[in-house]
């Protein structure tokens, strides 16, 4: 891999990151007002239990999606391309675990794995049934998560970017943030 190519890479990656960050503060606005309803059972701003269900079900969802997103540059630029088959979804998380000698380092833990699984499941589930079928306490429990599951993948995510920094002998001085790489 050449410095353009890690720079994309990387900027790819910051993108989704910074998806990421947004999309997690709407799913703690979102999480208040599911659990303010939770608590008081009664209709906030026109919203009733399965209405805040909804939304904290569709920011998660969007919340894997730029997951996904990170990952899917990854084994594009990096694995050869996307798993086949009918759960690629699942072997592109798994991949994610994998060391690649002399092309990249694992982006993630197992644990980090098993957290992020949970979403991915609740995802095919949000997308798969009616909105007002979702259970109001597990949608609260994965909303809880995410803060953490964020600060963990972020660790990651940095240490995969530094490990392969150094395994692609990219220096820092041939990129400065505002202006671009220096090629």
């Amino acid at each position: 891999m050449n410095k353009r190519k890690f720079l994309v890479l990387k900027a790819a990656i910051d993108r989704e990151t910074k998806n990421l960050d947004k999309i997690e503060s709407r799913l703690q606005k979102y999480r208040r007002i599911l659990s303010d309803l939770a608590a008081h059972e009664n209709q906030h701003e026109a919203l009733d239990l399965a209405d805040a269900c909804i939304l904290v079900g569709a920011a998660l969802d969007d919340y894997y999606l730029a997951v996904e997103n990170i990952f899917k540059v990854i084994a594009t630029e990096l694995d050869g391309g996307l798993p086949a088959g009918e759960h690629w979804h699942r072997q592109l998380l798994t991949n994610m675990m994998l060391e690649v000698p002399g092309i990249r380092p694992p982006l993630l833990s197992e644990n980090t794995v098993f957290q992020l699984d949970e979403l991915r499941k609740f995802r095919h589930l949000f997308r798969n049934i009616y909105g007002f079928a979702l259970d109001a306490a597990r949608v609260a429990d994965l909303a809880e998560r995410v803060p953490d599951i964020t600060k963990r993948l972020k660790q990651e995510v940095n240490c995969f970017l530094a490990t392969m920094q150094s395994i692609y002998s990219i220096s820092k001085e041939n990129y400065h943030p505002k202006q671009g790489p220096r090629l």
